[in-house]
């Protein structure tokens, strides 16, 4: 049955037909049949596959064996040196350190640091308390020469980067640094050297979504690859937001004390953990915070891996808002379209059936998208991730699905011609 518009095209295609030769309405009728770009897809198909490989393995940074730690003790003074890339970080979650933080009235985090350049980017993780490059509770970092502070809290994403707060040319060039972040879930302040230098409404907030099964990394970030380089002297975390006063009382101390000066006061309630990086040799870095059960941090010899995992997936992620998430699944739904838009246009023609060759771009999809995810896990800077598996695959169904609805647009338009020419083609027998 021909539908209205069938009709309508097939009687000017008739009207055309009325007026050439039987040659030239065979020829027609070919041209109208085939494919104009039956060529194309094989020489297309090769380089897109190469450009999918360079996004999805940039940039081959693997590390199959695993990446020297390059941490030492400092000779000189308190602290540990971060040559190259290191990472110092707790063994296992520490739920006492969580409740802790949660029970406080609020939250501060005081280092001194030397960074070796203002360069570093990722951002460079400073101190964290997270799992991965998604998931944190906080992070300080280096972005350049700007500070970077992320502080999850119930406004924020889990990531804490819808909003973060971000601090200009704190790294511009002075050093050594006393930074301290202040949080009284209100506002958050940001002191260099004892002095203020920025106050804002950032984030706002509790830390009700806090999760205890994070680690307490300094350096870098859980999985690794996320490095800062430079000199850590001095690491203290409080359950309360230290004001102008007592910033000023705590850097004069340490400053004191790194200096060689006088001794360091027992940690006060409320000082969760300190880091006094004064071992000068072994692999443990030693808390004097008020922690009944104090949170050891370790220098393993190889860099860990912490929360990297192979073929991760989480529901709570898809299930709480974050834009970045989405634009990052809807961004591979669209890189690998035109992949199965290929493979289909490949191969349509040499299997029966209607769905046979969806079902085997299909196949073909997901076995070069496992097979990049594995990939992802071994390098560095990527990770592997069964939420990419899922949308890589929904993008070559989606890809073949057009490719047969073109091939079905062929088709239409094969039957509207045989249907105007009557006799005249008698290739439409074929």
């Amino acid at each position: 049955m021909k539908t209205p518009n069938s009709k309508k095209d097939s009687n000017v295609i008739q009207g055309i037909f009325k007026k050439i030769t039987v040659e030239e309405a065979q020829l027609l009728s070919q041209i109208i049949d085939q494919d104009p770009f039956t060529g194309l897809y094989k020489k297309v198909l090769i380089p897109y596959a190469i450009f999918l490989s360079l996004i999805l393995l940039w940039p081959f940074n693997f590390a199959f064996i695993g990446k020297k730690n390059h941490v030492t003790w400092s000779d000189t003074s308190p602290g540990i040196d971060f040559t190259g890339e290191g990472q110092v970080i707790s063994r296992a979650f520490s739920k006492q350190f969580y409740e802790s933080l949660m029970k406080g009235k609020g939250f501060s985090l005081e280092v001194w640091i030397s960074p070796a350049n203002n360069q570093q980017g990722g951002p460079a993780r400073i101190v964290s308390y997270s799992l991965n490059h998604i998931y944190r509770n906080f992070t300080l970092g280096q972005q350049g020469m700007d500070l970077i502070m992320r502080l999850r809290t119930e406004n924020t994403n889990l990531n804490g980067t819808e909003p973060m707060l971000i601090v200009q040319d704190v790294f511009a060039g002075e050093k050594p640094l006393h930074i301290v972040i202040s949080y009284n879930f209100e506002e958050q302040s940001v002191f260099v050297n004892g002095d203020i230098r920025t106050t804002s409404i950032i984030p706002g907030g509790d830390f009700k979504n806090w999760d205890y099964r994070y680690s307490l990394i300094l350096g870098n970030e859980a999985t690794g690859d996320r490095p800062w380089l430079g000199k850590i002297s001095y690491v203290a975390i409080y359950n309360y937001s230290l004001d102008a006063r007592g910033v000023r009382s705590s850097y004069d101390e340490v400053r004191g004390w790194l200096s060689g000066n006088f001794e360091i006061a027992d940690p006060k309630e409320g000082l969760v953990v300190r880091y006094l990086l004064d071992e000068k040799n072994g692999n443990n870095v030693t808390d004097s915070g008020t922690l009944a059960d104090s949170l050891t941090l370790h220098i393993p010899e190889k860099i860990q891996t912490e929360g990297k995992s192979f073929l991760g997936f989480s529901l709570h992620r898809l299930t709480v808002w974050d834009s970045g998430t989405y634009y990052e699944i809807i961004l591979n739904v669209l890189l690998f379209i035109p992949l199965g838009f290929l493979l289909h246009a490949m191969i349509a023609s040499r299997m029966d059936g209607t769905w046979r060759p969806l079902f085997f771009v299909m196949a073909v999809g997901g076995a070069i998208t496992l097979s990049a995810e594995t990939l992802q896990y071994y390098v560095e800077s990527r990770h592997s991730s069964l939420v990419d598996v899922i949308a890589n695959v929904i993008g070559v169904l989606l890809g073949g699905q057009f490719n047969r609805m073109y091939n079905t647009f062929l088709i239409r338009n094969k039957r509207i011609v045989c249907d105007a020419s009557e006799e005249q083609v008698t290739s439409c027998s074929n």
